[in-house]
């Protein structure tokens, strides 16, 4: 993304500052940036996907392949 901007980016004087100090606040364990950004934002959608059912096509889940794979009674193949 940086590259593409970078047309833009250069007329901003301390875009490089400003970088610095992002990547320092992400990186360093005294400002905890990363485990700032992961429980406020990341926790959070992966609690709602981690308690959503899992969802199918038709609504019958794991289902619909036992009775693909099982034989019901008088439904069987003579060979």
């Amino acid at each position: 993304m940086e590259m593409v901007l970078q047309p833009a980016l250069k007329y901003i004087p301390i875009w490089y500052d400003i970088k610095l100090a992002l990547v320092a606040w992400l990186v360093l364990p005294q400002f905890r940036g990363a485990a700032f950004i992961y429980e406020k934002f990341v926790r959070e959608q992966i609690r709602k996907i981690q308690n959503r059912p899992p969802q199918t096509a038709d609504g019958k889940g794991k289902n619909k392949f036992v009775d693909f794979i099982s034989s019901k009674k008088g439904e069987q193949e003579a060979y």
